[in-house]
């Protein structure tokens, strides 16, 4: 079911402060008074906080497979395609920076089944991954470059600014080459 404008607004609002101050820190009397509203009136709109932290981790799940699964079938080189997946992360990292934090940071306070459906959606997205960094480099140890390559742009969160000089797009090629050629190749090269 679609959000209601006010909601689309409570969920911004959430996914900043749980962004800022955790999903612990936050209380619900927070999340109020950023709205301008009285406490009470939050549960017009939601039934608890888990609510706000599982559609906001859901939410970014799905914008992080939805840019990374077109790339499984796309044409192009699986360096290419490699590439352009390290593009796409961090676009979604770029373009939902509080959600992306939540996303990574705040989904272990989920519980039973929400908790279950975001970690089987990061295992999906991680796999994409693993893919494609199999196809690129059939020799790999895919597991561990996974973990290496998303360690590095899911920590863009902490980092990038968007008025600053280099563009997500830059920032991912700038990562792409260091995984692909190594640092050594960058300073050398």
């Amino acid at each position: 079911m679609a959000r209601t404008r006010r909601q689309e607004e409570l969920y911004a609002v959430a996914a900043e402060l749980f962004r800022t101050k955790g999903y612990h820190g936050t209380s619900i009397q927070d999340l109020a008074e950023a709205l301008g509203i009285q406490r009470g009136s939050l549960y017009a709109h939601i039934e608890r906080k888990e609510e706000l932290l599982y559609g906001i981790t859901l939410e970014a799940a799905q914008a992080f497979l939805s840019a990374l699964e077109p790339l499984q079938e796309a044409s192009g080189s699986p360096l290419e395609k490699l590439e352009r997946a390290f593009v796409a992360h961090a676009r979604v990292v770029a373009d939902h920076l509080p959600a992306a934090s939540v996303f990574f940071h705040e989904w272990q306070h989920l519980h039973g089944e929400a908790r279950e459906e975001i970690l089987s959606l990061r295992h999906r997205y991680e796999e994409l991954w693993r893919r494609l960094v199999k196809d690129a480099f059939p020799r790999a140890d895919e597991r561990l470059a996974v973990r290496w390559i998303l360690g590095g742009l899911n920590w863009m969160y902490q980092w990038y600014r968007p008025e600053g000089a280099l563009s997500p797009e830059d920032l991912a090629r700038r990562f792409y080459r260091y995984a692909t050629e190594g640092i050594g190749g960058m300073v050398h090269g």
